[in-house]
């Protein structure tokens, strides 16, 4: 009865969770690349590999709105001609590809509609009464209500691949270009075609069309052209080397194509001639781009500015008019790699410092109200690189996690003590548990070492493990893909007899295990297939061989990114997988935590406290007793900090950060 319920708890909570009542932004850009833009009305829009929707102000350069709105990558994004609907294309790039169309005024999405791959183009029509998509197969227009998701039958003849389309203002035609050379017009009241089709170039690329539906411009890698529409034929050809991108200005009658030579960016611009019966591409300029940009993301182009995607998350502007290219924005959000609490201090990792926050907020439940509430020390991060955290309740100890060798130090004060090197690999993951350190490398070896000595007392090696855990004794529990060899993903190691036991699973693949000591229950998350297709599920083991197998919840789709955490005082978990939020599931079954617009990667256990190291680098920290957020906190890339209390009061370290606040 729990899991009916929570099947359609998580059908609600995908439409309405992401968007809570936040009542700030920080004036931040992206911490990951942008994928993709788009723009109405000087306000550009952009997204970036981890689901974020940034929404900003060309004229003030300000960020309007931060929105989560996946947990997967987003490829396209298009925004509608009123900028009160957009679509993004989402996918983990396997095998989940969805278009989503969200209400940007109520912040809800609208529906989810799944795909078998990326779309070749995705448009909403003139009026948003649809957003059509194209797929790479014969007759694959499909044509959805942007309501309500549902399939609109519009055209009922064979019309071929389709890879570029323009419909008229009234939406009573809609032409199409097809890479067989065709040109295509078809009535949309009855969906029959108009005429023959107009016969083009072939296998045409970087296709964009004027407003008024008479020209066309395209290329095929290395050659640029302008098209007549009505005719299909060539009216200007010139020569380009490795053309990116290309996109029209309308409101300038200008073409702009982004192209290399050898490996320099360059920005072209043309205009687009129509006079005395002859119409032409005219060069105006050439911009050199100084800075390195993500030419995969295309741009945008608003008035005399283009913007493009910076290699780090930036995004950059350069000025038709002068050529310069500046920072339009850049993330000043500190990246935090792991975070850890001890003895009313927490302990943050970043590739660069360490951080150590003292308060009386983490001994008690007292509300952080004033900037003096907390007090910060800072040091050198010995690694410089992404760093780990982990304590025996009574130390911190560090390890690197990307590319320096496995290396565990214990902290002292502001000195760091080597407690073992002895690793093949960079770590995973380490925790305690009964005196030792269990440790995971990227290579697949799992080792046990005493906390005090640092000795290697065991280690066992098998590729594929994704997650280690001690449970009863010092036995172990790995999580790791299914292989032609070990057609288990769960194994059962115990170091004593050196023994290794596949434990019965019909999972593809776990990639997180948790143990409840308390309860003697075993958790895994991880992916199984079902006749509906490919689920992320967590499930329970308890048993003397884990035989007694239990679901919990599934969710539909892949996703690695999710992530849960045993509470063993209260016997509880705490899950956030998809666009689910937060969820806590007890004996009295499952009941969702204060809703939150980040989407969290790490989940901490400390105390009455639930801590959340997000996919933003943000911190989210709920009292598990009320299920409420008592606190968000952002550390800056300058040192200085920006929080939230349950009392809806922005907290800052200095008063000069109120620049950063809309």
């Amino acid at each position: 009865m729990h899991r009916i319920k929570l099947i359609i708890f998580l059908l609600t909570l995908q439409t309405f969770f992401l968007f809570s009542d936040d009542s700030f932004v920080i004036n931040s850009g992206h911490s990951r690349p942008v994928q993709s833009f788009s723009q109405q009305n000087n306000i550009l829009y952009s997204c970036d590999n981890r689901g974020t929707l940034m929404i900003w102000d060309t004229k003030t350069k300000l960020l309007l709105d931060k929105l989560q709105i996946s947990y997967l990558q987003i490829k396209t994004i298009t925004v509608n001609s009123t900028g009160t609907r957009i679509a993004v294309v989402e996918t983990d790039n396997i095998s989940s590809f969805r278009l989503s169309v969200w209400d940007l005024e109520k912040k809800i999405k609208l529906f989810s509609h799944k795909m078998d791959g990326l779309p070749l183009v995705v448009k909403f029509s003139p009026s948003s009464k649809y957003i059509v998509y194209s797929k790479a197969d014969w007759n694959g227009l499909v044509f959805l209500d942007s309501s309500r998701g549902q399939e609109v039958p519009l055209l009922f003849e064979d019309y071929g691949i389709v890879s570029s389309i323009y419909m008229t203002s009234t939406e009573k035609t809609l032409m199409f270009y097809s890479p067989s050379g065709n040109i295509q017009y078809w009535n949309m009241s009855n969906g029959t075609l108009k005429a023959q089709p107009i016969k083009t170039r072939k296998d045409l690329s970087s296709i964009n069309m004027t407003d008024d539906g008479t020209l066309m411009t395209a290329s095929d890698g290395n050659n640029l052209y302008l098209i007549s529409l009505q005719t299909g034929l060539t009216l200007y050809s010139e020569k380009l080397s490795d053309i990116q991108y290309a996109k029209i200005d309308n409101s300038q009658n200008r073409l702009i194509v982004l192209f290399k030579i050898k490996n320099d960016f360059k920005v072209g611009i043309w205009s687009i001639y129509r006079m005395q019966n002859q119409e032409r591409l005219i060069k105006e300029k050439e911009i050199d781009l100084t800075s390195n940009i993500n030419s995969s993301a295309g741009f945008e182009i608003i008035q005399n500015n283009i913007y493009f995607s910076g290699p780090l998350g930036e995004i950059l502007v350069s000025d038709i008019n002068t050529g310069k290219t500046l920072v339009f924005s850049k993330n000043i959000i500190s990246s935090i790699s792991d975070l850890g609490l001890l003895n009313g201090k927490l302990l943050l990792a970043t590739d660069k410092k360490l951080i150590t926050l003292k308060s009386d907020f983490f001994k008690t439940k007292k509300i952080l109200s004033n900037k003096t509430d907390i007090t910060m020390d800072i040091i050198q991060n010995p690694f410089n690189e992404a760093t780990g955290i982990v304590s025996d309740n009574r130390s911190f100890y560090i390890y690197p996690m990307v590319s320096l060798k496995g290396n565990i130090k214990k902290m002292e004060l502001h000195k760091f003590i080597t407690l073992s090197d002895d690793f093949s690999s960079p770590l995973v993951s380490a925790n305690y548990s009964n005196g030792n350190f269990i440790t995971l490398e990227k290579d697949g070896t799992c080792r046990i070492i005493e906390s005090t000595s640092g000795k290697n007392i065991f280690n066992y090696s098998s590729f594929g493990i994704n997650s280690i855990q001690s449970v009863y004794g010092n036995n172990l529990i790995a999580g790791r893909n299914r292989t032609a060899y070990l057609k288990s993903p769960l194994l059962h190691i115990n170091p004593a007899t050196e023994e290794v036991v596949p434990i019965k699973e019909s999972n593809l693949l776990i990639f997180k295990v948790d143990y409840d000591k308390v309860t003697r229950t075993l958790y895994t998350l991880g992916f199984e297939e079902r006749p509906s297709g490919l689920m992320t599920v967590l499930k329970s083991h308890t048993g003397r061989n884990w035989e007694l197998t239990e679901t919990i919840m599934t969710y539909p789709g892949e996703d690695q990114t999710g992530t849960f955490v045993v509470d063993e005082l209260k016997s509880r978990i705490y899950l956030s997988i998809g666009n689910s939020g937060l969820i806590m599931y007890g004996w009295e079954g499952f009941t969702n935590m204060e809703k939150t617009n980040h989407v969290p990667e790490k989940l901490f256990i400390y105390g009455d406290y639930l801590l959340s190291l997000n996919i933003d680098s943000s911190i989210t920290i709920w009292d598990t007793d009320s299920g409420k957020i008592i606190l968000n906190y952002f550390l800056l890339k300058n040192g200085k900090w920006i929080a939230i209390n349950s009392k809806h009061k922005i907290i800052l370290s200095e008063d000069s950060l109120k620049k950063y606040i809309n």
